[in-house]
């Protein structure tokens, strides 16, 4: 229960609070950190709770034995993944105005950010989806019923990422209303967790050549 009220409330909270403020953005390596550390200790709480609960990995939607619904999931997580890489490596970048600043405030800039990075984007990927959908979903169900627990999970999750504006907040929430849809009708994480993991890094490619683009369009 404590880790539920953390997800539904603490996490959202405490991005909303900061976002709402509008604090001086620390430096991305700080952030990068953060966000392990956090993750690392929200994965330690799920696993005290699997443990004192006897929460299967199936139950969390992480199970080994997929039904046909996550291999429909796979499928799709794959061309769906396949396609933006290749449309990504392929496609001329679009310059536009703030697509550079809005990149580096996300996005590493060298080694040191990139390895933070590297490790960060499969952990959260995995975390968030486990956390938001697996747990809160198994956790809020009974309780509520499915449709409530899709609805309370995906608010939280996109709340979480605190509230910048709605052309920018609003697309998050919408999506993780849509991953938790796909959570419940497949009951399998595994193709939600590859998409969430391989979206960061492509726009880190996309970033990459966005710059590569307007440096060479500087120098002409």
């Amino acid at each position: 229960m404590i880790l539920g009220l953390i997800l539904l409330f603490l996490v959202p909270g405490e991005a909303l609070w900061r976002t709402l403020r509008k604090k001086p953005v620390r430096p991305r390596t700080t952030r990068y950190r953060l966000t392990i550390a956090r993750a690392l200790a929200l994965l330690l709480g799920l696993v005290v709770v699997s443990h004192a609960e006897h929460v299967t990995a199936a139950a969390l939607g992480i199970g080994t034995h997929l039904e046909s619904g996550g291999y429909i999931g796979l499928v799709i997580s794959l061309c769906l993944v396949g396609g933006l890489t290749l449309s990504t490596m392929l496609a001329k970048p679009k310059i536009q105005g703030g697509d550079r600043r809005q990149a580096a405030d996300i996005f590493p800039e060298n080694f040191q950010e990139l390895t933070l990075f590297l490790v960060m984007t499969p952990l959260i990927g995995f975390a968030w989806e486990l956390l938001y959908r697996g747990y809160l979903l198994w956790w809020l169900t009974p309780l509520v019923g499915l449709p409530i627990a899709i609805f309370c999970s995906g608010l939280a999750y996109g709340l979480a990422h605190g509230w910048k504006n709605f052309r920018e907040s609003f697309p998050s929430i919408v999506a993780a209303f849509l991953f938790a849809i796909g959570y419940a009708l497949t009951s399998s994480l595994w193709w939600l967790i590859i998409i969430h993991i391989a979206l960061p890094i492509i726009g880190y490619l996309a970033a990459r050549r966005i710059a590569a683009t307007q440096d060479e369009a500087t120098m002409v």
